[in-house]
């Protein structure tokens, strides 16, 4: 009769610490690494539209009526695309747990760091749809995510 008692008693056990694994990976793993994914996905994007440019005349000798730069749709796409990182972003934060009480610098950015990042993407955004320089955006978004060693 004991060893059913420990049988059971051990199968409980173990029920138990998977029950406390799977809610401590649901509450508090999954949303830091949602935000760790989303930063991920604004760091390929700094990467891929670092170069796009709204099109613009070629202002040299020889070169009139030729332009330079992006069609009007990819830029339109390409501003989608940061507005919708920017929004994840946001709102990937907000789901993390304790976010304000527990320092969790060593796996997550503060949330001034989250804010400059997703305000600089829509600025970059409109940027690109407006046509003007997002070049301070895209420093504003290096600079917070530490993408490139200071010298």
């Amino acid at each position: 009769m004991t060893s059913l008692i420990q049988a059971l008693l051990t199968a409980l056990v173990t029920i138990g610490v998977f029950v406390i694994g799977q809610l401590i990976q649901r509450i508090f793993i999954e949303p830091i690494q949602e935000v760790r994914r989303t930063v991920g996905r604004i760091i390929h994007a700094h990467t891929f539209y670092a170069n796009y440019m709204a099109r613009r005349p070629i202002p040299f000798v020889g070169y009139e009526g030729m332009t330079v730069g992006n069609p009007p749709d990819e830029m339109k796409s390409a501003a989608i695309e940061l507005r919708k990182l920017a929004s994840d972003l946001r709102g990937s934060y907000q789901v993390v747990p304790l976010r304000k009480y527990v320092p969790m610098r060593w796996c997550i950015w503060p949330r001034a760091t989250i804010e400059i990042v997703s305000s600089a993407l829509i600025g970059w955004s409109n940027a690109l749809i407006g046509g003007s320089d997002s070049g301070e955006c895209k420093k504003k978004i290096a600079d917070a995510l530490g993408l490139y060693p200071k010298a």
